[in-house]
Protein backbone atom coordinates (compact mmCIF):
# COMPACT_ATOMS: atom_id res chain seq x y z
CA UNK A 1 0.00 0.00 0.00
CA UNK A 2 2.81 2.40 0.89
CA UNK A 3 4.65 1.62 -2.36
CA UNK A 4 1.47 2.24 -4.37
CA UNK A 5 0.92 5.53 -2.57
CA UNK A 6 4.47 6.69 -3.27
CA UNK A 7 4.09 5.67 -6.92
CA UNK A 8 0.85 7.66 -7.16
CA UNK A 9 2.50 10.75 -5.67
CA UNK A 10 5.41 10.39 -8.10
CA UNK A 11 3.03 10.11 -11.05
CA UNK A 12 1.11 13.19 -9.94
CA UNK A 13 4.34 15.14 -9.51
CA UNK A 14 5.56 14.18 -12.99
CA UNK A 15 2.16 15.06 -14.44
CA UNK A 16 2.39 18.48 -12.81
CA UNK A 17 5.86 19.07 -14.25
CA UNK A 18 4.75 18.07 -17.75
CA UNK A 19 1.62 20.19 -17.46
CA UNK A 20 3.63 23.22 -16.35
CA UNK A 21 5.90 22.85 -19.37
CA UNK A 22 3.15 22.65 -22.00
CA UNK A 23 0.81 25.10 -20.26
CA UNK A 24 0.13 28.40 -22.05
CA UNK A 25 -1.37 31.15 -19.94
CA UNK A 26 -4.33 32.60 -21.87
CA UNK A 27 -3.69 36.13 -20.60
CA UNK A 28 -1.74 38.32 -23.01
CA UNK A 29 0.09 40.47 -20.47
CA UNK A 30 3.39 41.07 -18.70
CA UNK A 31 3.98 42.33 -15.18
CA UNK A 32 6.50 43.79 -12.75
CA UNK A 33 7.51 41.41 -9.98
CA UNK A 34 8.29 43.47 -6.88
CA UNK A 35 8.05 40.93 -4.07
CA UNK A 36 10.94 39.25 -2.25
CA UNK A 37 13.48 37.74 -4.64
CA UNK A 38 13.97 34.17 -3.45
CA UNK A 39 14.44 30.94 -5.36
CA UNK A 40 11.07 29.64 -4.22
CA UNK A 41 9.24 32.84 -5.18
CA UNK A 42 10.86 33.01 -8.61
CA UNK A 43 10.03 29.36 -9.31
CA UNK A 44 6.44 29.97 -8.20
CA UNK A 45 6.14 32.91 -10.60
CA UNK A 46 7.53 30.81 -13.44
CA UNK A 47 4.70 28.30 -12.96
CA UNK A 48 2.20 31.05 -13.83
CA UNK A 49 3.72 31.07 -17.36
CA UNK A 50 3.46 34.81 -17.93
CA UNK A 51 6.40 37.11 -18.72
CA UNK A 52 7.58 39.15 -15.76
CA UNK A 53 10.49 41.43 -14.95
CA UNK A 54 12.31 42.74 -11.90
CA UNK A 55 15.34 44.73 -10.79
CA UNK A 56 18.29 42.33 -10.65
CA UNK A 57 21.16 44.72 -10.05
CA UNK A 58 22.73 42.26 -7.59
CA UNK A 59 22.70 39.48 -10.23
CA UNK A 60 24.18 41.50 -13.09
CA UNK A 61 27.87 40.56 -12.97
CA UNK A 62 30.66 42.54 -14.63
CA UNK A 63 31.09 42.39 -18.37
CA UNK A 64 34.27 40.49 -19.23
CA UNK A 65 34.43 40.16 -22.98
CA UNK A 66 37.82 38.42 -22.86
CA UNK A 67 36.19 35.39 -21.25
CA UNK A 68 33.38 35.10 -23.82
CA UNK A 69 33.62 32.72 -26.78
CA UNK A 70 32.62 34.19 -30.14
CA UNK A 71 29.83 32.22 -31.83
CA UNK A 72 28.62 34.47 -34.62
CA UNK A 73 29.16 38.02 -35.85
CA UNK A 74 26.13 39.30 -37.75
CA UNK A 75 25.01 42.63 -39.16
CA UNK A 76 22.73 43.30 -36.18
CA UNK A 77 24.35 41.52 -33.26
CA UNK A 78 27.50 39.74 -32.19
CA UNK A 79 26.76 36.54 -30.29
CA UNK A 80 29.05 35.07 -27.62
CA UNK A 81 28.92 32.03 -25.41
CA UNK A 82 29.52 32.61 -21.71
CA UNK A 83 30.69 30.06 -19.17
CA UNK A 84 27.77 29.85 -16.79
CA UNK A 85 28.31 30.86 -13.18
CA UNK A 86 25.58 29.60 -10.90
CA UNK A 87 22.68 31.95 -10.12
CA UNK A 88 20.83 29.81 -7.62
CA UNK A 89 17.92 32.21 -7.23
CA UNK A 90 16.98 31.71 -10.92
CA UNK A 91 17.66 27.99 -11.18
CA UNK A 92 14.98 25.26 -11.31
CA UNK A 93 14.72 22.76 -8.46
CA UNK A 94 15.07 19.76 -10.77
CA UNK A 95 18.14 18.72 -12.76
CA UNK A 96 18.98 21.02 -15.67
CA UNK A 97 21.50 22.02 -18.33
CA UNK A 98 22.30 25.64 -19.09
CA UNK A 99 22.80 27.62 -22.28
CA UNK A 100 24.29 31.03 -21.48
CA UNK A 101 24.82 33.56 -24.29
CA UNK A 102 25.73 37.24 -24.60
CA UNK A 103 24.35 39.51 -27.34
CA UNK A 104 26.09 42.74 -28.35
CA UNK A 105 23.38 44.70 -30.18
CA UNK A 106 24.58 47.55 -32.38
CA UNK A 107 22.92 50.99 -32.42
CA UNK A 108 19.44 50.88 -34.04
CA UNK A 109 19.76 47.09 -34.51
CA UNK A 110 17.94 44.13 -32.95
CA UNK A 111 17.86 40.49 -31.89
CA UNK A 112 15.72 38.63 -34.40
CA UNK A 113 12.22 37.49 -33.51
CA UNK A 114 12.46 34.12 -31.76
CA UNK A 115 10.91 31.80 -29.20
CA UNK A 116 12.54 29.45 -26.71
CA UNK A 117 11.86 25.71 -26.37
CA UNK A 118 13.07 25.61 -22.76
CA UNK A 119 10.48 26.47 -20.10
CA UNK A 120 12.77 28.73 -18.07
CA UNK A 121 14.38 31.63 -19.97
CA UNK A 122 15.87 34.80 -18.53
CA UNK A 123 17.20 37.92 -20.25
CA UNK A 124 19.48 40.26 -18.31
CA UNK A 125 20.05 43.77 -19.64
CA UNK A 126 23.72 44.15 -18.80
CA UNK A 127 24.30 47.53 -20.39
CA UNK A 128 22.31 50.08 -22.40
CA UNK A 129 18.62 50.31 -23.17
CA UNK A 130 16.33 48.18 -25.29
CA UNK A 131 12.68 47.76 -26.21
CA UNK A 132 11.21 44.26 -26.01
CA UNK A 133 8.05 43.16 -27.80
CA UNK A 134 6.26 40.17 -26.23
CA UNK A 135 4.08 38.11 -28.58
CA UNK A 136 1.59 35.67 -27.09
CA UNK A 137 1.62 32.16 -28.62
CA UNK A 138 -1.90 32.76 -29.95
CA UNK A 139 -0.36 34.97 -32.65
CA UNK A 140 2.42 32.61 -33.72
CA UNK A 141 0.76 31.60 -37.01
CA UNK A 142 1.32 35.14 -38.31
CA UNK A 143 5.04 34.42 -38.50
CA UNK A 144 5.14 30.98 -40.11
CA UNK A 145 5.10 30.07 -43.78
CA UNK A 146 5.37 26.43 -44.81
CA UNK A 147 6.05 25.53 -41.16
CA UNK A 148 9.12 27.79 -41.04
CA UNK A 149 9.57 31.01 -39.10
CA UNK A 150 9.74 33.89 -41.59
CA UNK A 151 11.13 37.26 -40.50
CA UNK A 152 11.61 40.21 -42.86
CA UNK A 153 11.09 43.98 -42.85
CA UNK A 154 7.32 43.62 -43.19
CA UNK A 155 7.26 41.27 -40.22
CA UNK A 156 9.18 43.77 -38.08
CA UNK A 157 6.86 46.59 -39.16
CA UNK A 158 3.83 44.44 -38.29
CA UNK A 159 5.25 43.79 -34.81
CA UNK A 160 5.98 47.46 -34.15
CA UNK A 161 2.54 48.63 -35.27
CA UNK A 162 0.43 45.95 -33.58
CA UNK A 163 -1.18 47.07 -30.33
CA UNK A 164 -1.87 43.46 -29.32
CA UNK A 165 1.81 42.94 -28.57
CA UNK A 166 3.01 44.15 -25.17
CA UNK A 167 6.21 46.18 -25.14
CA UNK A 168 8.67 47.05 -22.40
CA UNK A 169 11.56 49.52 -22.34
CA UNK A 170 14.36 47.99 -20.30
CA UNK A 171 17.44 49.55 -18.75
CA UNK A 172 20.60 48.01 -17.34
CA UNK A 173 20.01 45.53 -14.48
CA UNK A 174 16.49 44.59 -15.60
CA UNK A 175 15.89 40.82 -15.62
CA UNK A 176 13.05 39.46 -17.73
CA UNK A 177 11.52 35.99 -17.60
CA UNK A 178 9.98 34.72 -20.85
CA UNK A 179 8.03 31.42 -20.94
CA UNK A 180 8.46 28.88 -23.69
CA UNK A 181 6.16 29.33 -26.72
CA UNK A 182 6.17 33.14 -26.38
CA UNK A 183 7.93 35.10 -29.14
CA UNK A 184 10.08 38.10 -28.39
CA UNK A 185 11.73 40.80 -30.46
CA UNK A 186 14.47 42.92 -28.85
CA UNK A 187 15.64 46.20 -30.37
CA UNK A 188 18.41 48.50 -29.20
CA UNK A 189 17.03 51.99 -28.50
CA UNK A 190 20.22 53.20 -26.86
CA UNK A 191 22.51 55.79 -28.42
CA UNK A 192 25.30 53.22 -28.22
CA UNK A 193 25.72 49.45 -28.05
CA UNK A 194 23.37 47.45 -25.80
CA UNK A 195 24.44 44.18 -24.18
CA UNK A 196 21.94 41.45 -23.27
CA UNK A 197 22.62 38.17 -21.49
CA UNK A 198 20.34 35.21 -22.11
CA UNK A 199 20.15 32.21 -19.78
CA UNK A 200 18.15 29.10 -20.70
CA UNK A 201 17.61 26.38 -18.13
CA UNK A 202 16.75 23.11 -19.89
CA UNK A 203 15.34 20.65 -17.36
CA UNK A 204 15.03 16.89 -17.69
CA UNK A 205 11.31 17.46 -18.36
CA UNK A 206 12.23 19.71 -21.30
CA UNK A 207 14.53 16.99 -22.63
CA UNK A 208 11.84 14.31 -22.31
CA UNK A 209 9.31 16.44 -24.17
CA UNK A 210 11.82 17.33 -26.90
CA UNK A 211 12.65 13.64 -27.34
CA UNK A 212 8.96 12.68 -27.51
CA UNK A 213 8.27 15.33 -30.16
CA UNK A 214 11.26 14.18 -32.17
CA UNK A 215 10.10 10.56 -32.16
CA UNK A 216 6.55 11.58 -33.02
CA UNK A 217 7.70 13.77 -35.95
CA UNK A 218 9.76 10.91 -37.38
CA UNK A 219 6.69 8.66 -37.47
CA UNK A 220 4.67 11.17 -39.45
Amino acid sequence: MIVEFIFLILCLYLYFLFYTHIKINKHNSIYLYNEEITKQNINNEIKIKKPFYFNGIHLNDKINKKEYILIEKGKNTTLYKKNYESMQVLEPYIKFNVENNIYYIEKNKYIDLHSNPASSNFYIIKKGKCKISFIHPNYKDNFYKKNKLQVDEKTIQYIKENNNFNTLECYANTIIYVPNHWFIYIENINSKQTIVEKIQYKTIIDDLIFFTKKVFNKKQ
